[in-house]
């Protein structure tokens, strides 16, 4: 059984100058980083009801020029309901550092934070090794989100943890997922193949007594445009350009499903994906220097919120409340 409405989430990287030595886009090296743009991203996904923003840095990868954590606070002030989601490592530094950062975020937010916990990848017994890490860090911050005591020193707020957010690329992956993720993104090329990882996830979250799960979230890129063929070549003058403003190459990094065309034949994908079990909703790699993202949310959101798939208000304050996970996570 898949969600009572399709969910939403905008997977933001702000293209440009990176602190790896990467592409400048042609705008100049910091128009991809001033407030004033980010804060207009912000509030243009809230105008659409998105329940989250993801500003992503995958493994792999060299650092942007702009800290996540730093920049979602900012971003905070430019909006009232929209959930921020920011990833941390579940190695390189100590989970206290990492409870703390997010527990303060989310307590100032009033429950928007969100942890994406990026976890690195391995093979075979590496994989293994790597996955009881992650699960034994994830484990000690959410005992300190709990318990809340020395060295965090940042009080609980009522509502719960912050939520959790994993990436399903694995079965490693997966299982740590069902056992502590609150949003799960993953990246099937088929929706036969995501509609088994959905099942899976849910299998395994049930048999730890996590009834219903995670929101598991289907990776995919948009660009709309009058017809396919118009929409591919606008895709392709975004990418040459530099600023895709998606995730940039790495491990599991690229969206493996492209959704190209009119708004009607893109909710029609969107919809039988949602409708057949597949996924509760979308993780959307969006352009954000481009008209892109006020097309999404003028054309295509309208079209989803016609057919009854997206709500066309936030019902509540919390990122908890906007993935109809109230309540769990306390």
């Amino acid at each position: 059984m898949t969600s009572s409405r399709l969910h939403l989430v905008a997977v933001l990287r702000p293209a440009g100058l990176n602190a790896g030595g990467g592409r400048r886009s042609p705008g100049g090296p910091e128009a991809d980083f001033t407030l004033h743009h980010l804060a207009r991203v912000a509030r243009t996904l809230e105008r659409g009801v998105f329940d989250a923003a993801l500003v992503a840095e995958p493994p792999g990868t060299a650092p942007s020029a702009i800290d996540p954590l730093t920049l979602l606070p900012a971003l905070a002030m430019a909006t009232e309901h929209l959930g921020l989601i920011a990833p941390a490592p579940v190695a390189l530094v100590e989970p206290a550092h990492v409870a703390r950062k997010f527990l303060s975020l989310d307590r100032l937010t009033g429950g928007r934070a969100g942890w994406f916990a990026a976890a690195p990848a391995g093979d075979g017994a590496e994989a293994e090794a790597r996955a009881a890490r992650a699960a034994e860090f994830l484990r000690v911050v959410t005992a300190l989100w709990r318990d809340y005591a020395a060295p965090a020193e940042t009080p609980r707020p009522g509502r719960g943890h912050p939520v959790i957010v994993l990436d399903a690329a694995t079965a490693e992956a997966r299982r740590l997922a069902a056992a502590q993720a609150d949003l799960v993104v993953m990246g099937a090329r088929e929706r036969d193949a995501a509609r088994a990882i959905r099942a899976d996830l849910l299998s395994q979250a049930a048999a730890h007594g996590r009834a219903p799960g995670a929101r598991v979230l289907q990776k995919a890129a948009v660009v709309l445009g009058a017809s396919e063929a118009e929409a591919a070549d606008k895709a392709q003058r975004i990418a040459a350009t530099g600023r895709a403003g998606t995730l940039r190459p790495g491990p599991d990094s690229a969206p493996p499903l492209r959704l190209l065309g009119p708004p009607g034949a893109v909710a029609d994908t969107l919809e039988a994906w949602w409708r057949e079990g597949a996924c509760d909703g979308f993780a959307l790699t969006i352009p954000p220097l481009t008209a892109c993202l006020d097309e999404i949310v003028e054309n295509l959101v309208p079209e989803l919120r016609r057919r009854g798939l997206v709500p066309g208000a936030y019902a509540g304050r919390t990122l908890r409340a906007h993935l109809g996970l109230e309540g769990e996570g306390a």
